[in-house]
């Protein structure tokens, strides 16, 4: 025995509602993805650059004087184990970022909600 026809239609447009969300869900899901990607990538090139500046410079005499471009201008910097320490503090932030945010991108891909 079946239902009567109004019914089956308001069945199906409940579907077809259900349907179209669980697609809004899933797009966004894969934007939210692909901009996670976006950020860790750039994370990486950030602490790579960390790490080949403090081997550059690690090899540097510690007399050397050197500068950091600011816009257009080359400012002097103060202390060479400051910027030692700058770069060192930069590229502990960026992989830790980087772990974060792929944490997040294991929970959206899994369709859980982060917590």
């Amino acid at each position: 025995m079946s239902g009567s026809p109004a019914m089956e239609k308001l069945g199906k447009k409940s579907i077809q509602c259900a349907f179209v969300e669980l697609q809004g869900r899933v797009v966004e899901a894969q934007r939210q993805a692909q901009h996670a990607e976006g950020r860790m990538e750039a994370l990486s090139r950030t602490a790579m650059g960390c790490e080949l500046t403090l081997q550059q410079i690690s090899a540097l005499p510690s007399k050397t004087r050197l500068f950091q471009g600011v816009g257009r201008m080359f400012v002097p910097i103060l202390s060479f184990n400051c910027e030692e320490k700058t770069l060192s503090c930069r590229f502990g932030r960026s992989s830790g970022s980087k772990k974060a945010i792929a944490k997040m991108a294991n929970y959206e891909k899994k369709g859980l909600p982060w917590p």
